[in-house]
């Protein structure tokens, strides 16, 4: 009798198995834990599988049901980046910490629903893909609002590094060529704004570097002067005389000195002067510079003060006087220091005379001699 029951037994049993595999099959697994279906190492495997797969889907995502993201931000952007590639605008109607739904538009048939992988873990960001329809219903679009000026600047910040002359029309036709996207002149101005502050640094973060600049100059060149002048701790002046500049103005130039300025076109507009003088070739040799907050008054004599103290010079303060009474002071000057040179061996150092140069331009000239 038992005997005859045990084929049954084993029937049986293989019918349970069968239904338990059925059932298994179509569970609802959204409130079921990863851990409770696999071990450690089952789940380690994944990790490092999705690691690897990540690396190579975010050039051109393939969102599937089951895929794991690190974070939801990469998750958005593996949707907004296969919708730059497709030509579509993806959207997130509903974007909380439990759930995220990536859609395209109300009439398209095409969705994406994800959540958090363990939601009772503060630590695990990771978010899987729960369900999707890649069902696309609807027609593509040519101005895409995800192809933003920081994408493109950021995506295409290789081309301004190896041509700095890359214009806008060519990164327009770029965009258009590789994204089948359509942006504008404007946006193409924002992205080569970006791009070139990707390169060369955010204007901000280089003013936060201006002590550690000035500490490298003077290490790198001993003997240099810097200076850095702030107002109530804003950036107001800057002050660069290097060593080596000293030493061949007095080794090898005429004792002629050049005032020039010029406005920098950066994000905050400060003004670059610059001192120069002349070597014996008649070429132009750079002695110091300033970056200052405007080119008046005060910024001039400000800089022209340091440079007498570190020049030794003397530099007549006759700049804004009438021209008979400029000539007076320049005559003075000059027939008070023959007269005490005699007297005063230990005077070394030279003097400076600006004459005039038509309008209100003067031109600093060396000595008695001149």
């Amino acid at each position: 009798m038992f005997g005859s029951d045990v084929p049954g037994s084993d029937a049986s049993e293989n019918d349970v198995s069968n239904r338990i595999r059925v059932n298994l099959d179509g569970l609802n697994m959204d409130g079921i834990e990863v851990d409770e279906l696999c071990d450690s190492d089952d789940s380690g495997r994944l990790d490092s599988a999705h690691e690897s797969d990540l690396e190579n889907d975010m050039s051109n995502p393939r969102l599937k049901v089951g895929m794991l993201f690190k974070s939801k931000s990469s998750l958005k952007e593996a949707a907004k980046h296969y919708g730059r590639l497709n030509s579509y605008f993806i959207k997130f109607p509903k974007n909380d910490l439990k759930w995220l739904k990536t859609v395209y538009s109300e009439k398209c048939s095409w969705f994406i629903w994800a959540s958090r992988l363990n939601p009772n873990d503060p630590t695990d960001q990771t978010w899987q893909i729960r369900s999707s329809n890649p069902n696309h219903t609807c027609s593509k679009v040519y101005k895409n609002k995800n192809v933003t000026s920081a994408w493109i600047g950021e995506h295409y910040k290789e081309k301004f590094i190896a041509d700095p002359d890359y214009s806008m029309k060519s990164l327009q036709q770029d965009v258009k060529r590789d994204l089948c996207c359509i942006v504008s002149l404007t946006k193409c101005r924002r992205a080569k704004l970006k791009a070139l502050e990707l390169i060369k640094g955010a204007h901000k973060a280089q003013y936060e570097k201006i002590y550690e600049y000035l500490l490298e100059v003077r290490m790198q060149n001993e003997g240099s002067a810097t200076i850095y002048y702030l107002d109530n701790r804003l950036f107001q002046r800057i002050y660069v005389y290097l060593q080596a500049c000293k030493d061949g103005y007095k080794a090898g130039c005429r004792r002629i000195v050049g005032l020039d300025g010029c406005f920098l076109k950066g994000y905050y507009g400060v003004y670059l002067l610059a001192t120069i003088g002349i070597d014996a070739n008649n070429g132009s040799y750079p002695i110091a510079y300033v970056a200052v907050e405007s080119e008046n008054q005060a910024p001039w004599l400000w800089f022209l003060e340091l440079l007498a103290i570190d020049l030794e010079i003397m530099i007549l303060e006759a700049r804004g006087k009438p021209i008979l009474t400029m000539m007076e002071i320049v005559r003075t000057k000059i027939m008070l220091l023959i007269v005490k040179k005699e007297e005063d061996e230990k005077w070394k150092g030279t003097l400076c005379v600006p004459s005039h140069a038509g309008g209100d331009k003067y031109q600093v000239e060396y000595g008695p001699s001149n």
